[in-house]
């Protein structure tokens, strides 16, 4: 995997209690937690990796690499694996010499990396299973809302291109933003954490950005901790700062598709936060 925003990022071996998300971050690491089931039931992988589910690039639908994955470790390790998204909203498949990479040699690498950690993996006592789940409510910048409807409304011909992609995409998305309820003001989302012994997982919504997924790691209260995106709904990607300040497609785009207003830029900021607040309910 590799960080598709930039040339210049750092990897998980450099996060530090002192790394922002000033810079662009990539975690390279993958886990598996290995659940052995009594009563004849399959013994299940659940691997978590932060990259981009998608590598082929046609309209077809297909497996991809998360499904090369499935077939080829439960053949040759008997087990069945799960993918449990990462924090990937920055981040694409392959070394980074092609802009995304193709899936064979991503699904090769990961079942590389799989079965390592099956080989390394150690026995987790678990004596309770902890759970909470919570409301969490993304706060959204109807400044900037008000001020794509005006400038559409003010001159529709140039809304073509960049942030509105084409014409028909900015007239289908006005024609709908102008229906929305201005007195809602926030993405209400629902968070989960879950603690099995000493290692913590929390699930939320969204395609989190490498540098919150890296600092909800270092920062939980649990010796090992997941961050799962894609859980429970989706609400398009979790942007740092610097998202928006260069307009980039996951700030100022995306919205627009899922249809809701944008996020204000310190919105992951926010989830992050709340998900470490929930990992400590389950932890005390």
């Amino acid at each position: 995997n590799f960080n598709r925003t930039t040339k210049k990022f750092k990897t998980d071996a450099e996060f530090t209690k002192d790394s922002t998300e000033d810079e662009r971050w990539l975690d390279t690491m993958l886990h598996v937690l290995r659940l052995e089931r009594p009563g004849g039931r399959r013994t299940l992988a659940w691997y978590h990796f932060s990259n981009h589910p998608v590598c082929f690039r046609d309209s077809l639908a297909g497996p991809d690499w998360p499904g090369l994955v499935a077939n080829r470790v439960a053949e040759t390790r008997k087990v069945a694996p799960v993918f449990l998204q990462g924090h990937a909203g920055d981040v694409n498949p392959g070394d980074g010499t092609i802009w995304i990479g193709e899936a064979e040699p991503t699904a090769a690498a990961v079942c590389d990396a799989l079965g390592r950690a099956l080989d390394d993996a150690r026995p987790v006592k678990v004596d309770a299973l902890r759970v909470a789940v919570e409301p969490c409510e993304l706060p959204l910048d109807m400044a900037l809302f008000q001020t794509w409807l005006d400038e559409y409304r003010k001159d529709p011909a140039a809304c073509k291109s960049g942030p509105w992609v084409d014409a028909g995409f900015a007239q289908a998305w006005f024609e709908s933003a102008s229906k929305y309820d201005l007195n809602r003001t926030v993405l209400p989302i629902t968070l989960a954490a879950m603690r099995l012994g000493e290692v913590g997982m929390v699930f939320h919504p969204a395609e989190m950005y490498s540098c919150y997924g890296l600092a909800i790691r270092r920062d939980s209260p649990l010796a090992d901790t997941l961050v799962v995106g894609y859980a429970d709904g989706t609400i398009g990607y979790g942007p740092d700062l610097n998202a928006y300040k260069a307009g980039e497609y996951a700030a100022v785009v995306v919205p627009k598709i899922l249809d809701y207003p944008p996020l204000v830029p310190t919105a992951t900021r926010t989830l992050a936060e709340s998900a470490l607040g929930l990992l400590a309910k389950v932890a005390g």
